[in-house]
């Protein structure tokens, strides 16, 4: 009870003004040790027990890999897009109303299919005359090659040979020395015919030449297949042309973007009758970041995934590397072209963005983990290992990566336990406790 009594005592003193309040608060501690050890040790329990309930709260889940040797492709990723490697708009200067049309749009046609019929009698007469005169001129050609092979060939041959017969008979004093003139002039008249000849026949294949010509850019001003007209035996009949003016295609290919129906006018200004494309041959053009494409070469192999093709990848090669830096913020790139040189049977379509990686070297033999298991540290590289269900640090040295991968030069060894998923959440940690997701294990 005295006890009791002093102890508050000692209390109503600390209630005393501030002075007081330091003098009755440090005699109060001198009295009463141990009271004051049973609340500090009962402090420290507290706190310890509620630094270790939280550790047991914040265990990480995780997944991880496990290391072997494997063969490593170093490569270079980028987003493209996807095009016919050969495409063409068939254009013609004609201008008329569609008779007749043969194609609708994504129609498949032959080189010297038909397009389209267009009416106009204007030009269906100027290219009968073209090829009429052609024609005439070509039977003249071989009319004149003929004759020039039994005048001017032969009488230079006669000629010639009546020549050397008359200085032998000259030297052997058979001859007049008259006669062995009269031969020598008649051999240089003979000589002079024969280059006239020459000239008219090469002057008459020169404009020949040039109708051949002139009615080929007829053609293709036109749109039309020359080799399809030839085979025409009849052109006119009592002045009317008895061909159509045709349309035709110029390769194999896929009619896209078709833009006439029949009726419809054809604008000699304007021109465009549809796209054709050749669906064999692709490209995709990507814009690889310039510090990349330094490590890119002609020929190097190339896998491309399209987003329509699922996960189907097609193979090719580098074909074309652009020589101008483009400028697009602070990014710097340069194009790339690659050539698709097997597309699976995958029914591509222009325009569709792919997926591509460049393979710029080949690593065997190698270990290497996923990019998203190591960590800078200290200027090294850092992974976690497991052990049992604790995630471990340790100090790796790192080689060549791509954008999915690493290499591991030394630190780790096959059939260990790198963390994957999960590994952000223990950066900085020496080790740590973890849970490992079943679920989840990639090997």
């Amino acid at each position: 009870m005295d006890e009791q009594n002093k102890q508050g005592s000692d209390l109503a003193a600390m209630m005393a003004p501030k002075d007081d309040k330091k003098k009755a608060l440090i005699e109060f501690l001198k009295k009463n040790k141990r009271l004051v050890g049973i609340i500090s040790a009962a402090s420290i329990f507290v706190f310890i027990l509620v630094i270790m309930l939280a550790g047991r709260g914040k265990a990480v889940k995780v997944s991880y890999a496990t290391t072997g040797r494997t063969d490593m492709k170093i490569a270079i990723s980028a987003s493209g897009t996807i095009q016919p490697a050969h495409s063409q708009d068939i254009k013609t200067q004609m201008t008329g109303k569609v008779k007749e049309l043969f194609v609708g749009e994504g129609s498949v046609v032959k080189k010297g299919g038909p397009i389209c019929t267009v009416d106009n009698p204007a030009i269906q007469s100027e290219i009968v005359t073209m090829w009429l005169d052609l024609r005439a001129s070509r039977a003249d050609l071989k009319q004149t090659e003929e004759d020039f092979k039994t005048t001017a060939v032969l009488e230079l041959e006669r000629a010639k040979q009546r020549a050397e017969v008359s200085v032998e008979l000259y030297k052997q004093k058979a001859l007049a020395k008259i006669e062995v003139v009269s031969a020598e002039l008649d051999y240089e008249k003979a000589k002079s015919a024969y280059a006239r000849a020459e000239g008219s026949l090469n002057k008459l294949r020169a404009s020949i030449t040039k109708k051949e010509l002139d009615l080929k850019g007829l053609f293709k001003k036109y749109a039309m297949d020359e080799e399809e007209f030839a085979k025409k035996k009849a052109l006119t009949k009592d002045g009317v042309a008895l061909f159509e003016l045709v349309i035709s295609a110029p390769f194999d290919g896929t009619i896209t973007d078709l833009s006439i129906d029949v009726g419809g006018e054809v604008s000699g200004k304007e021109g465009k009758i549809c796209t054709l494309v050749d669906m064999s041959t692709w490209i995709v053009t990507a814009d690889i970041d310039e510090t990349d494409v330094t490590n890119v070469k002609i020929g190097q192999p190339v896998q491309v995934k399209s987003g329509a093709a699922g996960t189907e990848i097609m193979d090719g090669k580098v074909t074309m590397i652009g020589s101008v830096v483009k400028r697009m913020g602070m990014t710097r790139t340069v194009e790339v072209e690659c050539g698709i040189e097997d597309t699976g049977g995958l029914r591509l379509r222009p325009g569709t963005a792919g997926r591509l990686k460049i393979i710029t070297s080949s690593l065997s033999g190698v270990i290497a983990v996923p990019l998203e298991s190591v960590f800078k540290k200290d200027g090294g590289s850092v992974v976690y290992v497991l052990n049992g269900n604790t995630a471990v640090m340790r100090n790796v040295k790192t080689g060549k990566s791509d954008r999915d991968s690493v290499e591991v030069v030394d630190g780790l060894k096959e059939e260990e336990k790198v963390v994957t998923t999960g590994a952000l959440d223990l950066e900085g940690k020496i080790r740590a406790k973890v849970v490992i997701d079943k679920g989840k294990v990639s090997r």
